[in-house]
């Protein structure tokens, strides 16, 4: 394939890849704390700016936790309605304080 002028490479496992010296030189893993587990490693954006630092901003949102939220900025629902639908069982919080 390299004679005939393909790009090849080696596929990587996930254990090689997160080992590499490529994603430690580009900062692709970031330590945040998990607000139940500590400290966690995840994946940083790999794009990078001349004149905007790229980080990581947080975790994605639990089951749930953005429900409140959605459903009465965007969706315009009433907290009766959102209530009614945490009532009914038909949204979970991950926190139950809903």
């Amino acid at each position: 394939m390299c004679k005939a002028g393909l790009g090849v490479s080696k596929v990587r496992s996930i254990v090689e890849v997160i080992h590499s010296s490529q994603v430690e030189s580009r900062s692709l893993l970031a330590e945040v704390n998990h607000p139940k587990i500590g400290k966690v490693k995840s994946i940083n954006s790999p794009l990078r700016f001349l004149e905007t630092e790229s980080k990581l901003r947080g975790l994605s949102p639990e089951l749930g936790e953005n429900n409140r939220e959605i459903l009465s900025k965007i969706l315009h629902y009433t907290d009766e309605q959102i209530e009614n639908l945490y009532h009914e069982k038909i949204l979970f919080s991950g926190s139950q304080n809903q």
